[in-house]
């Protein structure tokens, strides 16, 4: 006998309930039995006194039949489930094995998927949920079968069966339209989905139950598709009513869009607030926070917060490094200075960064050091090699001829000059003196035709300097008259 046929049954009893007893299996002492009273007081919720009278049905009543015997039961299950009794669970687990063709099974499966769901044993409300036959429910408490197993599932982590459950409900009109669409849009959070999360909080703002803390969840989805505008538009007005957690979290927020905009002015107050309320400031905020004591010139804060940040070979240290620097220079520390452009300048994660580093590095370097200069000239050809189309590379060579000549290295000095394709006068007064003298180490040195060269282009600059122009056209004629070119020489001795 199936389910259907029981119950099919069990309605024609009660419909010729009316008729004499010699037509009913219920005599009309049971119509006021045990039973009937039980059920008058299962329907008030008054479930203790409910399970007396049907314990009291179930043992004492004679005459009892199958139907009536299989509904107490069931309802006497139900009682203690409702009341939470420890033997609810046994109960009702009872009434299915003796009964398997009630047409209460699947309010029985309900049932205990709803107890445990209530006890927060979602595991064990899962197991019995799975056993329900959705087709059988009513629609008001299809509903509820679908939210209540969608947030069991999501409990114990399987969210994809979670999203099928929320999804049945998330687009009717229910009351639990608004929960599953919030659970449906947490899930669609935790697993990177924003469009879709946001999607389902912005339909949850106006809600009576979630929209105080939708909004909330918007902020973090923008802060993370690094929707600036979106952030200032909203997250200052919910510090009115958020809590001191939350605003600790808003003033990050709030803090950082300025700080992405550039506004360091606006940043700073919220980015001061984040760092005094929260217990974990990572590299990245503290960074921020010292960049914006920085741009608005508090130079010292700024030292003191990008100094306690944890050194690391990736691109956060290289930018720590380069403002550093630039602070300890702005202070006229030159020396620290220097250190921080150097470690800036080892980082290559940022190509732009690095090359500035290295100038100043080399700069500095060139500015605090003393013959022979070896550093400086390391540095300033190590930047001409990383970087030959750069802007800055001709002032480069000008640092060098100058390091080259206070170290008295002629020769480099010359390559540099000559690579340097537009020369200012200063330059040009420099290739004077610099060819010059290369001219006498060839000389001395018995090599008289590249001597006699090098003469010959600081000549090509003598109108600098009158005293070296005089000396090139001796030492030329010197050169010229030991290499047998008397006439040269002549020229040269007379001119």
């Amino acid at each position: 006998m199936n389910r259907k046929r029981f119950f099919l049954i069990f309605i024609i009893v009660l419909t010729l309930l009316p008729a004499g007893r010699s037509q009913s299996p219920f005599t009309v002492k049971e119509l006021g039995s045990d039973y009937l009273r039980a059920m008058d007081l299962y329907n008030k919720e008054k479930y203790p006194a409910a399970i007396k009278l049907f314990d009291s049905y179930i043992r004492n009543e004679p005459d009892k039949d199958l139907i009536s015997v299989s509904e107490a039961e069931y309802y006497r299950a139900a009682s203690s489930l409702n009341l939470f009794n420890p033997d609810g669970e046994y109960s009702m687990v009872t009434f299915i094995r003796r009964h398997p063709e009630s047409p209460r099974i699947n309010d029985a499966y309900m049932a205990l998927g709803n107890y445990f769901y209530q006890n927060k044993n979602y595991y064990k409300a899962v197991s019995y949920y799975e056993k329900v036959n959705r087709q059988e429910l009513d629609p008001e408490v299809l509903a509820e079968f679908f939210f209540r197993n969608g947030y069991c599932l999501y409990m114990r982590g399987d969210k994809p069966k979670a999203l099928l459950m929320f999804s049945e409900i998330k687009d009717i009109d229910t009351e639990y339209t608004p929960p599953a669409i919030y659970y449906y849009s947490q899930i669609a959070y935790e697993e990177k989905n924003y469009l879709t999360a946001l999607d389902g909080f912005n339909r949850l703002k106006d809600d009576e139950s979630f929209g105080s803390i939708v909004p909330f969840y918007i902020v973090q989805i923008l802060y993370l598709q690094k929707n600036y505008d979106g952030i200032l538009e909203i997250a200052p007005e919910l510090l009115n009513s958020a809590g001191k957690e939350r605003s600790v979290e808003l003033y990050r927020f709030i803090g950082d869009a300025y700080f992405n905009k550039g506004n360091y002015t606006e940043a700073l107050p919220y980015l001061e607030k984040f760092s005094e309320g929260t217990k974990i400031s990572g590299r990245e905020d503290k960074y921020q926070l010292g960049f914006c004591y920085y741009k608005t010139d508090d130079i010292d804060k700024a030292i003191a917060t990008l100094m306690a940040i944890e050194s690391r070979s990736d691109e956060l240290s290289q930018n720590i490094w380069y403002v550093l620097g630039d602070c300890y220079l702005k202070k006229g520390d030159k020396k620290r200075a220097q250190l921080g452009f150097a470690e800036a300048s080892k980082l290559n994660m940022n190509e732009k960064i690095r090359e500035d580093a290295l100038f100043n590095y080399a700069k500095l370097t060139y500015e605090l050091s003393y013959s022979p200069f070896g550093e400086a000239i390391l540095a300033f050809n190590q930047y001409i090699e990383l970087y030959p189309g750069s802007e800055r590379v001709e002032e480069v060579y000008n640092y060098l001829v100058s390091t080259y000549l206070q170290a008295k290295n002629y020769k480099a000095a010359l390559t540099s000059l000559d690579k340097i394709r537009n020369k200012s006068s200063k330059l040009e007064e420099a290739y004077q003196r610099v060819s010059f003298f290369r001219g006498l180490e060839l000389f001395n040195n018995m090599e008289l035709e590249a001597a006699s060269d090098m003469f010959d282009k600081s000549l090509v600059f003598g109108k600098y300097n009158d005293q070296l122009r005089a000396r090139a056209l001796y030492w030329q004629g010197e050169a010229s008259y030991r290499l047998g070119k008397y006439d040269n020489a002549v020229k040269n001795y007379t001119e």
